[in-house]
């Protein structure tokens, strides 16, 4: 199972949150899990050595592929993988930055978020960025619960 949550700041905290409480409940038995072990896919952007404001076609490009690791890596080793951010956030960078964006990117992302069990979007902030990802998502009519706390998200998925 993979969870991601996107879209305005805090995202980190609230899958940290997530975490811990995943961690504090019998969830092996609420997810029907036969053991679990849970990754978290996290700062992305933290990691990246190439300075973004020198190159940022390459420093989103390598956010992106970065992301996409991160998930395989964490998929193939854990059975409950949390996603501080989606494969959609680069994108969104890249058009804030006014980086040409390719429809082999936007393709991309279409299937690729079908890799994702539940997408949140985290709803606050009117920056451009977020409007992009909102747009970028409807646009596409990809899945996704629109929440503005933990614990929406907690009802979400029943926990």
């Amino acid at each position: 199972m993979k969870i991601a949550l996107t879209g305005n700041y805090g995202k980190t905290s609230i899958i940290l949150n997530l975490a811990a409480k995943l961690m504090n409940v019998n969830y092996i038995n609420i997810l029907n899990l036969s053991y679990a072990n849970l990754g978290i896919v996290s700062d992305i952007y933290k990691k990246c050595t190439t300075d973004f404001m020198r190159n940022v076609f390459i420093s989103e490009n390598w956010c992106l592929a970065r992301q996409i690791q991160e998930e395989i890596d964490s998929e193939s080793s854990n059975n409950i993988t949390l996603c501080d951010q989606t494969i959609l956030e680069p994108l969104g960078y890249a058009h804030l930055k006014g980086i040409p964006l390719f429809d082999y990117h936007k393709d991309f992302v279409k299937e690729w978020w079908k890799t994702y069990n539940y997408v949140f979007y985290l709803k606050n902030s009117s920056c451009s960025t977020f409007k992009y990802l909102e747009t970028f998502i409807e646009e596409n009519d990809l899945k996704v619960n629109y929440i503005s706390s933990l614990k929406e998200m907690v009802d979400v998925l029943n926990l």
